[in-house]
């Protein structure tokens, strides 16, 4: 199977051997990539004695490929992690830089070719594809722009068919409001609390709705990321008739890596295809379902 569409249901729906078998392809080709076009991953490899073209399963990346922790590639510099002739006119495929809001210490900037930036919308898309959507989705989307998040949500709400009005980098929740209403928004994306670095929150624009605009007569649909939404403000969403919530976990390096079950927005689903994503404990075993772990994430395709 040759994926150029991860909105493509019949991804969720191969059998399980071809599954493997397509994800053990993504796998040995990335690693061949990132050897042959990274100058990190070619030295990381080289001193560890790893030949890549013996990388044809996932048993065997993980049994040969060590576990890199955010700070290590902190450390490396953006510039080390890319193929620079993409940067330098050499293709042109470098998009997109966007970085964190730094929860886990310095922020980080990543860049995105096309084909890998196209692929993480698709997957977007594709968690939503059983959630109620509004007929035509006017979507304010509150975070900052310069963070990942901003432009993310943006496309996959074009990709949806629908219309995204960023927040104004200067905007307070006042001004913010006003957006909402002015264009008859009837999506939020929004980190769910206050206190986050990457822009204004549900629970502000809560706080500041004197008119009560916020409602389920107007808002059909929240999106979030960034850290989960408290009891008390979904109870808060659901009482104001807001029974569309939508929560994605992902990470600055690899996006999308979870999506909020509809029966439950509490409890997540993987979202495997464009990444391989992994819950392991101490020992570097896989742990049960709703038992806590280190999350493990590879990028291992794109659309391309």
């Amino acid at each position: 199977m040759i994926v150029k569409n991860f909105m493509d249901v019949l991804i969720d729906k191969i059998p399980v051997k071809d599954r493997q078998r397509l994800l053990d392809s993504f796998v040995s080709k990335q690693v061949l990539y990132v050897y042959n076009k990274i100058p990190f991953y070619k030295e990381m490899m080289d001193d560890k004695k790893i030949d890549p073209k013996r990388i044809k399963t996932i048993e065997d990346f993980r049994r040969n490929i060590p576990v890199l922790t955010k700070n290590t590639l902190r450390n490396a510099g953006p510039f080390s992690l890319i193929d620079v002739e993409d940067l330098y006119g050499g293709g042109g495929k470098i998009y997109l830089n966007r970085g964190s809001g730094g929860t886990t210490g310095e922020p980080t900037g990543f860049f995105w070719s096309v084909d890998d930036w196209n692929a993480t919308v698709q997957t977007m898309v594709r968690g939503m594809f059983d959630v109620k959507l509004p007929a035509r989705i006017i979507a304010f989307d509150g975070y900052n722009q310069g963070h990942i998040a901003g432009p993310i949500f943006d496309d996959t709400i074009r990709m949806l068919n629908g219309l995204s009005i960023p927040r104004h980098f200067r905007a307070d929740d006042n001004v913010s409001l006003l957006q909402i209403k002015r264009y008859n928004a009837n999506t939020i994306i929004a980190p769910p609390t206050s206190g986050s670095s990457k822009g204004g929150s549900v629970e502000d624009l809560l706080n500041s709705d004197k008119h009560g605009y916020i409602t389920g007569k107007n808002i059909k649909m929240i999106l979030h990321s960034s850290t989960p939404m408290t009891d008390a403000l979904f109870s808060e969403l659901f009482s104001l008739g807001i029974k569309q919530i939508v929560n994605f976990y992902g990470s600055t390096d690899a996006l999308p890596t979870a999506i909020s079950c509809l029966s439950d927005p509490r409890a997540m689903h993987i979202m495997n295809g464009h990444v391989l994503l992994e819950v392991i404990d101490n020992d570097g075993n896989h742990v049960s379902s709703g038992e806590r772990g280190h999350i493990i994430v590879s990028r291992i395709a794109s659309s391309n």
